[in-house]
């Protein structure tokens, strides 16, 4: 399986949980994407769906972000 395209969009802003308000990613997954093997990249694409609409039923630390944003 060949590495996927990034689903960055060029927002990355995160929530007080870490996770960011753009794409979904957790802060972990979206700065080693690169690292991550095929499987796990597409293991994090099929999750984003999901995270993106637990955040905007305010779960996940919502779409609010963390005190560490400027």
């Amino acid at each position: 399986m060949a590495q996927q395209d990034s689903p960055c969009k060029s927002i990355c802003k995160y929530n007080v949980q870490r996770y960011c308000i753009g794409c979904g990613r957790h802060m972990r997954e979206a700065q080693y994407w690169y690292r991550l093997s095929p499987e796990e990249q597409e293991d994090v694409w099929q999750a984003l769906p999901e995270r993106l609409m637990a955040m905007d039923r305010g779960e996940l630390g919502g779409f609010r972000r963390g005190p560490y944003e400027t």
